[in-house]
């Protein structure tokens, strides 16, 4: 096996002089050793390699272009050198050259940081921003900031600074047009669709409220596109108008080709299957407020017939409670006689109620794992696989709603949703009036900001939906929406994201 060249003494001579006329050239110090007699020209090379790779790393090709390309094209000249067998010494003054021009760059680099300091924030704020998307429009931004690069190359620092505020001009204005897309890239794309069907004539209302919703919020991302807070809100909102105005263009659309007595029967329909859901009585005989208000009223009285039993079972379950208390008092007083009446010493009496304590303490724990492991089985039957994953953690049942379903962006609980939501209801009333969490989760598609928005929404959607049914105090109902921070699976396949996508019910069954 042939070894490696090492460096000769000749060599290594050869090397400083390189790195000594290289210096002069660059009138800068360069404080480069000359390689030992075992130094390998290969490891050297390799070596120069990353030093370059990570030199990249901190833009120095960007904020001082000419140089890193001269120490390059230096390094690739020694490298093909040392792989087509060309004299050492050759390739040592590639390594050294490419040396002392690499620190040149990154001598100048440091300078590009202090001079264009206020380009470069404005530069990493809008690739931040996701402003490389606007592909020419960046492209067009860099070479102009490259050109200011190049100037501070040349020392020409005042022309460098006079052209800094263009230049941080433009990646400002490309960083709140990448801002605006982001958050209000779907709600720009509903409205222009309803345009095209007619939005301003059929629905002029809907349209309008969408339209102004929309500038308003481009006019406060324009004056305050850093405000991260207020932002996802203001959004949502614009989002929601404009989700608002496409569903007023579709029914209008359908309204309009249908005669009155088919507009008339369609709401009739409406309010006829609202009302046979809760079983209200069947007024199609009177006009639609009649109809909406009889609706209402029975509502009213299932929500009041549900307070009431929620009550009972309260006052049923402090009765229990009483109970158990008065009798556990009453088997201590009797344990206590006994321990008199045998003529136990203090001691022994102590010892003994010790010990029938821990013998109660232990049996009631028997007790309640069993009645846990009931109620948990019950609640498992309530649920098939598709619905929900029913399981223990330590005190608490855990319902992973797998089949529950919102719009895209939004937080409405559909109908389609009300009968899983019927069944996590039951689940609550099995443990009477447990605390009671509700987690909201999304994938990591979108910001994070407007996912944490998202699944706190959805989450609040569904605390409502149990507290306007009254099956819990409010005060005992959570909301929290961890948006993308607590993935079940990998968010880089479609089936990942839908499993990430859900709402887990936490109940805490400790008393």
């Amino acid at each position: 096996m042939q070894n490696r060249p090492t460096f000769t003494r000749v060599a290594r001579l050869s090397l400083l002089l390189a790195l000594g006329l290289l210096v002069g050239c660059t009138s800068q110090s360069v404080n480069l050793q000359p390689p030992g007699n075992g130094d390998d020209p290969l490891e050297m090379v390799n070596a120069l390699g990353n030093k370059l790779s990570e030199a990249r790393g901190e833009e120095v090709h960007i904020l001082a272009p000419e140089w890193f390309e001269k120490s390059q094209k230096s390094y690739v000249d020694a490298k093909q050198g040392l792989e087509s067998g060309k004299p050492l010494s050759a390739v040592i003054n590639h390594i050294a050259a490419a040396e002392a021009q690499l620190q040149r760059a990154q001598t100048v680099s440091d300078l590009s940081r202090d001079t264009l300091a206020k380009a470069l924030d404005a530069r990493t704020m809008a690739r931040k921003a996701g402003a490389t998307n606007f592909t020419r429009e960046y492209a067009k931004v860099e070479t102009a900031f490259l050109n200011l690069t190049r100037a501070v190359e040349k020392n020409k620092l005042k022309q460098a600074r006079a052209g800094q505020d263009d230049v941080v001009n433009s990646f400002n204005a490309l960083e709140i047009r990448a801002i605006k897309v982001e958050n209000l890239g779907e709600a720009r794309r509903l409205i222009e669709a309803a345009e095209e069907q007619g939005a301003r004539k059929r629905v002029p209302q809907a349209y309008a409220a969408a339209k102004s919703e929309l500038d308003a919020v481009d006019a406060f991302i324009s004056a305050n596109p850093h405000d991260t807070e207020q932002m996802p809100t203001k959004a949502a909102k614009s989002l929601f108008m404009a989700q608002r105005l496409a569903v007023h263009t579709e029914e209008s659309a359908k309204v309009a080709d249908m005669k009155p007595e088919s507009v008339v029967l369609w709401m009739e329909g409406i309010l006829s299957k609202l009302g046979n859901g809760i079983s209200a009585p069947d007024m199609r005989n009177r006009n639609f407020a009649t109809q909406q208000a009889n609706i209402l009223g029975t509502m009213d009285a299932v929500q009041a017939d549900r307070g009431f039993l929620s009550a009972e079972v309260t006052k049923q379950q402090q009765e229990n409670a009483d109970l158990k208390i008065s009798h556990e008092t009453q088997v201590q007083a009797l344990n206590k006689r006994i321990a008199v009446l045998e003529g136990k010493t203090k001691a022994d009496q102590e010892a003994r109620e010790r010990l029938a304590a821990e013998r109660r303490a232990a049996e009631q724990k028997l007790e309640e794992q069993k009645r846990f492991k009931a109620k948990l089985n019950q609640v498992q039957q309530l649920f098939n696989a598709e619905e929900a994953e029913v399981y223990a953690r330590g005190s608490q049942l855990v319902l992973r709603l797998r089949a529950i379903e919102f719009p895209v962006g939004q937080d409405i609980i559909l109908p389609a949703n009300y009968p899983l939501l019927s069944k996590v209801q039951q689940a609550i009333r099995t443990f009477g009036q447990p605390d009671v969490v509700i987690e909201g989760h999304t994938d990591s598609t979108g910001s994070y900001a407007v996912n944490q928005h998202l699944s706190q929404a959805r989450a609040e959607a569904v605390r409502q939906y149990v507290v306007a049914n009254q099956i819990l105090a409010a005060e005992k109902l959570t909301a929290v929406g961890y948006g993308s921070e607590r993935p079940l699976a990998s968010n880089a396949t479609v089936e990942g994201r839908a499993i990430n996508r859900r709402i887990d019910v936490v109940i805490n069954t400790a008393p």
